[in-house]
């Protein structure tokens, strides 16, 4: 990183705006910052340091110590720095926070601090940060690659600050030999090995964890315990199994009798149907006889019902065509009148024929008259057209001249309105980032009360499972002895079940005598249900119990991480409360909000203002184009008044009205089409009438005929039906009214009769068939035999239940045997693995006889390279007498240790710590340590470069040989291409440096000039 301009304002002792460039003292310069006591030297580096990172070099001041106190009040303290790194060019910019006069009113405002960061080409400037102070710092320290503490230890020596980087614990040496270096990955290999080392262990525990667990789950001590359960579940299980199978051919058997009682009893059932459905049909026959007599004469209607409706269609038509016949006589009548009105009218209209020639003259002449007056028509629109817009042109530069006006008020009022709101609005960035952070503490401080709340539930939670735990295991050990008595009461009486089987003169299938004069007998029942029973609950109470530990187990797990996590988040929680934090929020969201309102009406006021200005101008080229077309209008419509005065004067008086001999023309017109119209159409409604009148006639002679023939008709139909009635069983007509049924109807009554017939003949069938059927048996008792076989089917469920949980028992205990089996072998294969990752972990991490991690060790070898570039110089400066070593062996083995170090003293070939030297010696050690880091960082390939080094004071406690050995080795670093600059109050200096930045104080206030060969001397502004 190089430097090549620095300005400053209002900073320091510096009032006005100073510049120093940095190229003016040539391409590799060593040069001497030179001034009195006082003249503001040091703030050259402050400047520097602050525009990098914001803080001065020593560290002590703050920002806001930095403003000048004699700059004007109205002057805002701002640091420029361009600067070079890795071939490109930056621009920083800084302003600190600072109070100032306010732009409006009286008082003063406080304006936040800004920051801006600029990456400068060929092409211009592109912004790579802004804004935000924090942000620019982090651009910064991500191109230089150094953090402000690393800058002032690596680049810049400050006063009293030299001793630092020598000086360090190999905590903080370790710090900027990483960020220089780039040995981050090593540090992250050996906390990826510790890691994987972790959790190995963790795995193995949690392995032998795993199967301690599994064992107790299922309420075993030990895996010989659970290797003799499974050869007693085996036998136990081939017992059960014989039970189930007699119990099995039992069920078959009764299953076998309730399905045949069933059978016979819906045999007996159906015949019970048939008989009673036998009798509701014999109670229904004399309504069946009754509907066949109904349907009978129905039939008979239904015969003679033709001629009936036809007898009464030609009445409807005989009355219909009387109905027509009168219709025609009227027709006729009024066709007479109209023909009668029509001659009349066609007369009328005859009579017209003179004043039809009159209208056509009319009308020749008005044609010759119309094209001059649709000419003075249209001049005379144009001239009210010109003379409109003559108007409308007055009232536009009217209005152009009062908008141009308030339009320069505006853009008054808008530069006043911007000014007001620039100092709100510059508040705005500040505001934000302190918002941001209140609102991250607020969070956290919730989060951690809400996980607090909830820690101490999930504590109740864990008492509560402890104390259901617990209840669990008594219920689990009561399941268990019940069990256990059970058992030993079924062994005690094996031998009295054995004597149930015994029988007078066979013998014994025990001791094989045939005499039994004293049978055992039973002291108490213990059946094998009674067991099975017993040992399903305790089955489910240690299910019951393993569920409660498991729940236990789990809520223990949230309980621990809960309390970690509230741990680490009460360690980044301040004490401040949830009431005082959302407090300040809602304080600090106001104040932006009001903040970026301002910056928000400032923006939208700077477009106002803008826009304002370009519709000035607009206004502007409006007003003139207006007033020329008000001229051109003015010449236009005096043209067009003489024009209308010439064409008027050739029009009768009657005619010259606008539209005047259009109206008449039209008029003549529209009465001459209509007399010819109203002629036409007069001989048109005449011939219309005549003929009508024809038709009439015609029609009425139609209608005649039709009548007669429909009278014909009904004479032939009214004899048709007397024969029809009379040949019919019906005395009269409303006999065979009351007799005839609609066809649906009909149809119904006949579907029902023979229905009823069916089911009359299969009622007989079915009555003779059931009782077949069941012939001479007795009626079962199907209650019985269900009751049996439900006993039989209960039976043998009990006896597959019993062996199915015996199954599953041993199933569990078979898989819990080969899981441990899995889990001890994944035990071993983790167990080997950990021996190997382990062990390079612990090494990796330091554990190993050196006290160093493999990060430091690596450190270790680039600290030998610096340091043997470091010692080469100091043993010119110090004639040979200093030497810079690294320790080897641990200072305190309870710390890490691997980057301390050590000066050897040739005068007394032993080696001492670097605390010891004194204040010369420290200064050249340090100045050496500084050089050989820069020289080892450059020459590492990515590594960063560092072209520049300010050293603050220090050439004042070296003696006058020393001072010029030092001066010797700052000389050769000049040659190298290295910028040095040095602050020194050490007279001999400007004699030997021929390039000066003088700081001249005056009034309290400094200013800046370079000097450089040829003795010239170049003003700064």
């Amino acid at each position: 990183m190089r430097p090549i301009r620095l300005t400053v304002t209002a900073f320091g002792p510096f009032a006005g705006t100073q510049s120093l460039d940095f190229e003016a003292l040539g391409e590799a310069p060593l040069f001497l910052i030179n001034g009195p006591t006082g003249a503001g030297k040091t703030m050259l580096l402050d400047a520097l340091c602050f525009a990098l990172y914001g803080e001065s070099t020593g560290g002590e001041r703050s920002a806001g110590d930095l403003r000048c106190d004699r700059a004007d009040p109205d002057v805002a303290t701002r640091v420029e720095l361009v600067l070079e790194l890795a071939g490109h060019r930056y621009r920083v910019e800084r302003q600190p926070t600072q109070t100032l006069p306010k732009r409006r009113g009286e008082g003063f405002t406080t304006r936040s601090g800004i920051a801006n960061l600029w990456r400068v080409d060929g092409e211009g400037e592109s912004l790579v940060a802004e804004r935000r102070a924090n942000d620019v710092t982090d651009a910064i320290v991500g191109l230089t690659g150094l953090s402000a503490d690393q800058f002032r230890q690596v680049m810049v020596l400050p006063q009293g600050r030299f001793r630092d980087l020598l000086m360090a614990p190999s905590k903080d040496r370790e710090a900027i030999f990483e960020q220089l270096f780039g040995t981050g990955i090593y540090r992250r290999l050996q906390e990826s090995l510790s890691a994987a080392a972790g959790e190995l262990r963790r795995r193995h525990g949690d392995l032998k964890q795993r199967m301690a667990g599994a064992l107790a789950g299922q309420d075993f001590e030990s895996l010989d315990a659970l290797d003799a359960a499974l050869v007693e579940k085996a036998a136990s299980i081939a017992r059960l199994e014989d039970e189930w199978t007699s119990t099995q051919a039992a069920q078959a058997k009764a299953l076998e009798d309730f399905n045949a009682a069933r059978q016979l009893e819906a045999g007996f059932q159906a015949l019970d149907a048939a008989a009673a459905r036998q009798v509701r049909l014999d109670a229904q026959r004399d309504d069946h006889d009754k509907r066949g007599r109904v349907v009978d004469r129905a039939d008979a209607a239904a015969r003679i019902a033709v001629a009936h409706d036809r007898c009464l269609e030609r009445e409807g038509e005989q009355s219909r065509a009387r109905a027509s016949r009168g219709d025609a006589i009227h027709q006729r009548e009024s066709a007479e009148a109209a023909i009668g009105e029509a001659r009349e009218r066609l007369e009328a209209a005859r009579r017209t024929s003179d004043h039809i020639g009159d209208l056509a003259a009319e009308l020749r002449i008005l044609e010759r008259h119309r094209l001059g007056a649709e000419k003075l028509a249209s001049q005379r629109r144009e001239l009210a057209n010109v003379a409109a817009a003559l108007d409308r042109a007055n009232g536009e530069r009217a209005t152009v001249r009062e908008e141009l006006t308030t339009t320069r008020d505006r853009i008054a009022a808008l530069r006043a309105k911007i000014e007001a709101l620039s100092g709100p609005a510059a508040n705005h960035g500040l505001l934000e980032s302190r918002s941001e952070r209140a609102r991250e503490r607020l969070a956290h401080r919730r989060d951690l009360d809400a996980r607090q709340v909830a820690l101490v539930d999930e504590e109740k939670r864990l008492a509560r499972l402890e104390a259901e735990v617990g209840a669990r295991r008594g219920e689990l050990s009561a399941a268990k002895a019940a069990r256990e008595k059970i058992e030993a009461r079924r062994e005690g009486t094996a031998a009295a079940r054995l004597a149930t089987t015994l029988v007078d003169g066979q013998p014994c299938p025990v001791c094989g005598s045939v005499d039994h004069p004293a049978p055992a007998r039973s002291t108490g029942e213990a059946t094998d249900a009674m067991l099975a029973a017993a040992r399903g609950r305790e089955e489910e109470a240690r299910a019951a119990s393993n569920r409660v530990e498991s729940a236990l187990t789990a809520a223990r797990a949230a309980w621990e991480t809960g309390r970690d996590h509230v741990e680490s988040v009460r360690a980044s929680v301040e004490d401040e409360t949830a009431e005082t934090l959302a407090a300040q929020v809602e304080s600090l969201a106001q104040a932006l909000h009001d903040a970026a309102s301002a910056k928000s009406a400032l923006d939208q006021a700077r477009r106002a203002r803008d826009a304002a200005e370009d519709r000035g101008r607009q206004l502007d080229a409006a007003l003139a184009h207006a007033d020329d077309r008000h001229a051109a209008l003015a010449e236009r419509r005096a043209s067009l008044a003489a024009a209308v005065e010439t064409l008027e004067a050739e029009l009768p008086e009657p005619l010259r009205a606008d539209g005047a001999v259009e109206a008449r023309r039209e008029a003549a017109e529209r009465e001459h089409g209509e007399l010819l119209r109203s002629r036409e159409a007069a001989e048109a409604h005449y011939n219309v009438c005549a003929t009508e009148l024809a038709a009439a006639r015609e029609r009425e002679s139609g209608q005649a005929l039709a009548l007669a023939r429909a009278e014909r008709a009904l004479a032939d139909a009214r004899r048709a039906w007397d024969e029809a009635l009379a040949g019919s069983p019906f005395a009269d007509a409303a006999a065979f009214a009351s007799a005839r049924l609609p066809t649906d109807e009909l149809d119904r009554l006949r579907q029902i009769h023979r229905e009823f017939a069916d089911a009359l003949r299969d009622a007989a069938k079915d009555l003779e068939r059931t009782r077949a059927a069941v012939a001479d048996a007795a009626r079962p008792d199907v209650e019985s035999a269900r009751a049996a076989q439900e006993m039989a089917r209960q039976a043998a469920e009990t006896a597959a239940e019993s062996l199915h949980r015996a199954r599953q028992r041993h199933e569990a205990m078979r898989a819990l045997r080969e899981s441990i089996d899995r889990l001890q072998a994944q035990a071993d294969a983790v167990d080997a693995e950990f021996g190997v990752a382990g062990q390079l972990a612990a090494v990796a991490s330091g554990d190993n006889a050196l006290n160093v991690n493999l990060q430091r060790f690596v450190l270790g070898a680039l600290l030998d390279d610096v340091l043997g570039q470091a010692s080469h110089r100091l043993a010119v400066m110090s004639r040979g007498r200093y030497r810079l070593l690294r320790r080897d062996e641990p200072v305190d083995g309870r710390r890490q240790s691997g980057l301390d170090l050590e000066v050897e003293d040739a005068y007394t070939g032993r080696t001492r710590a670097a605390s010891t030297l004194s204040g010369g010696e420290s200064f050249m050690a340090a100045l050496s340590l500084a050089l050989g880091l820069s020289d080892v960082v450059q020459a590492h390939a990515g590594g960063i470069r560092l072209d520049a080094l300010f050293v603050d004071e220090g050439f004042g406690s070296l003696d006058a040989d020393s001072l010029q050995l030092a001066m010797d080795t700052l000389v050769d670093l000049r040659k190298e291409g290295r910028m040095i600059g040095i602050i020194s109050h050490v007279s001999e200096l400007r004699d030997w440096i021929d390039r000066r930045v003088d700081v001249t104080p005056a009034d309290g206030v400094s200013r800046l000039r370079v000097v450089a060969p040829p003795r010239t001397t170049t003003p700064m502004p």
